[in-house]
């Protein structure tokens, strides 16, 4: 029977069995390809929480920064304002003696 089938109808088989094992090669490829799409949006989310939390981190430090910042404007104006007074205090003592 074999030998009274066209040497067509195997090319059509042999192409056809090549396409059916491409298309499952593909579809295993496909599955793995999945996965790493899957693992790689895992880390990505882990990536942008750990980024966000550094973000929110950086912020508070710079809060901590600033408020520090205006504290030493404070106390750098204060003592001025006492160096102002002493210096008064001085002169004011100075000009007493003097009279």
């Amino acid at each position: 029977e074999d030998d009274e089938l066209p040497e067509g109808y195997y090319n059509n088989l042999i192409r056809t069995l090549k396409q059916h094992v491409d298309s499952k090669e593909n579809s295993v490829e496909l599955i793995s390809l999945r996965k790493k799409v899957v693992e790689l949006e895992f880390l990505l989310s882990k990536e942008k929480s750990f980024v966000d939390k550094l973000e929110k981190n950086i912020t508070k430090e710079k809060q901590v920064v600033m408020m520090l910042n205006n504290k030493l404007e404070a106390s750098i104006q204060q003592n001025f304002m006492l160096k102002v007074l002493v210096v008064m205090i001085l002169l004011g003592v100075a000009l007493w003696c003097f009279k």
